[in-house]
């Protein structure tokens, strides 16, 4: 084991059966997914389910994961589905903290848009 890895598994007895099985597969963990897990014990529900598939995430999907303790459940919302938005899209989402619920409600359904019609909402 790593470091990170013995860590892990010293403070299982702590652990609910989500953060253990988080812990268990850690073996196979970039370092910023290690990251996301480590910090599991203080997550929701819906937070650890976006940690638990970090696994198949590109570098921009883990990093909105990785600050989503301070995120909304709207904007928790939106980083579930990174894996299916584009580039553009994904860059919306990454900025959806600094939103008002009208602009958020705007960029939540551009997955749907056209390009020329993200161009106009993200404007």
């Amino acid at each position: 084991m790593t470091n990170d890895q013995s860590s892990f598994c010293r403070h299982l007895m702590d652990m609910t059966n989500d953060q253990r099985s988080l812990s268990r597969y850690s073996m196979d963990m970039t370092n910023d997914q290690s990251f996301l897990c480590r910090y599991s014990m203080d997550m929701t529900n819906d937070q650890r389910s976006l940690c638990r598939h970090s696994t198949d995430m590109t570098n921009d999907q883990r990093s909105l994961c990785r600050h989503s303790m301070d995120m909304t459940n709207d904007q928790r919302s939106l980083c579930r589905h990174s894996t299916d938005m584009t580039n553009d899209q994904r860059s919306l989402c990454r900025h959806s903290m600094d939103m008002t619920n009208d602009q958020s409600s705007l960029y939540r359904h551009s997955i749907d848009m056209t390009n020329d019609q993200s161009y106009l909402s993200r404007h």
